[in-house]
């Protein structure tokens, strides 16, 4: 309950369908704590070209494989040409989850830093560990 406390603010607007938008496109009674957990995602993005986490995996090796989508923007240039681009602004955000168990490391092998992003390792890298994080 702590991390929907502490993540979920109380005017988030309530939508559905892809979470291309800021808001609240589920509730907290509608996890089921006997098979679900509740985890938070911190990542950034684009202004322009918002995405979302759509899968989690882990591996046999103990590897968390983390799958995004995002949108592409579409701009239309003086000579009338549409063209995709996404913006290099930064807006970092975090998203509330419910994620099936059998989904996620075992909390005996966490924290663990063993993150993949679409299949790359990112430079940041990613960390995945009980909440909240512990100082390091």
């Amino acid at each position: 309950m702590q991390a929907w406390e502490e993540n979920v603010p109380a005017d988030l607007v309530r939508r559905s369908g892809d979470p291309e938008l800021p808001g609240l496109y589920g509730d907290l009674a509608d996890i089921d704590f006997d098979r679900e957990a509740m985890v938070v995602y911190s990542s950034g993005q684009s202004g322009t070209c918002p995405g979302w986490l759509t899968g989690i995996e882990v591996t046999e090796l103990g590897i968390v494989q983390l799958t995004t989508t995002f949108t592409t923007a579409t701009f239309t240039t003086v000579q009338g040409e549409r063209v995709g681009e996404c913006t290099a602004d930064y807006r970092a955000y975090r998203i509330v989850l419910s994620i099936d168990r059998d989904l996620l490391p075992p909390i005996s092998g966490l924290p663990t830093t063993r993150v993949l992003f679409n299949g790359e390792q990112l430079g940041g890298g990613g960390l995945v560990t009980t909440y909240p994080a512990e100082a390091g």
